[in-house]
């Protein structure tokens, strides 16, 4: 895992913004503390919130729109990351964007903040901070992927279902992860989308390509899928038969979206894929409110810590 840096910047309150880099996957909060206090002597560590965004989903090729990523923040504190976990270090998976060369989007994948190596460590709500789903894969027509949950201080948030008819020959949509089970797939259609996974994840759901899935949308920061996660919180996958309109992928995440189902005729459209599930652990018993307007960085997932 390769240990990373940070871009910093202070508001006029003194609050300073830290964006992890999506060169690294790892870092620890007491380094990036530092940095912060460079711009403001006065930050002690006392305060911080930690947030998430997950990647959104692909919009496909054939006028379909992409979910937007979920996001999540938790308030916490040095020490109470230092009590809670016996460490300041965190991993970080940053979520990537559902590609959009398909005729349904693939689903975004979440990005997660943990402090166990996921790579060789089982997620679990022990070590996991934050999980912020990805967005549902669009379909034809103008059909959108749901959006990914928005999790506040020891919540979970479920993902938007995936927008689609299910009627008359069109796809239907896929419902929205959430609490770690899996949505359903979208009915209705030619071929009914598959339910996304259950657990803690996780990958952004494929679409039906030849004769099978496509690959799912892995992370922005890492190579392959760490051991600790696989398939765990993947989204459904988006189907699709005989060359009509597919659905679109579901988005991962604390329990992962599921997939658009495809339509039956060309002149019809598929659904859009459901977004994944979001969560994060509670807050510190002193921590500050995590009610923050954080900006988002773009289509793909992003980590920043704030310091108060």
């Amino acid at each position: 895992m390769a240990a990373g840096a940070d871009t910093c910047s202070k508001d006029l309150t003194g609050t300073v913004t830290c964006t992890l880099a999506s060169s690294a996957s790892s870092i620890d909060v007491s380094a990036v503390l530092s940095d912060a206090q460079a711009l403001n002597s006065a930050l002690s560590g006392s305060a911080i919130v930690i947030a998430a965004f997950g990647g959104a989903g692909g919009a496909g090729n054939q006028g379909g729109k992409g979910g937007a990523g979920g996001s999540a923040q938790m308030a916490t504190s040095l020490a109470d990351l230092k009590t809670r976990y016996g460490t300041t270090k965190i991993y970080y998976y940053l979520g990537a964007q559902g590609d959009t060369s398909h005729p349904g989007g693939k689903g975004g994948s979440a990005t997660i903040v943990s402090a166990a190596d996921l790579s060789s460590t089982a997620a679990t709500t022990a070590n996991v901070l934050l999980i912020a789903g990805g967005g549902g894969g669009g379909a034809k027509g103008g059909k959108a992927g749901g959006s990914g949950g928005t999790a506040i201080s020891s919540s979970t948030a479920a993902g938007a279902n995936g927008e689609g008819a299910g009627s008359n020959g069109n796809g239907g949509g896929g419902a929205g992860g959430n609490g770690g089970k899996g949505g359903a797939g979208g009915s209705g259609g030619e071929m009914a989308g598959t339910a996304g996974n259950a657990g803690l994840g996780g990958q952004g759901g494929p679409v039906h390509v030849g004769s099978g899935p496509s690959t799912a949308t892995g992370w922005l920061n890492v190579s392959g899928v760490p051991t600790g996660i696989g398939t765990n919180g993947q989204g459904g996958l988006g189907e699709e038969r005989d060359n009509a309109p597919e659905g679109g992928g579901g988005g991962g995440g604390y329990g992962g979206g599921g997939g658009g189902a495809g339509a039956a005729l060309a002149a019809q459209t598929g659904g859009g894929g459901g977004g994944g599930g979001s969560y994060t652990a509670a807050a510190a018993a002193s921590g500050s409110s995590t009610s923050l307007t954080v900006p988002s960085a773009g289509n793909d997932g992003t980590v920043m810590i704030i310091f108060l």
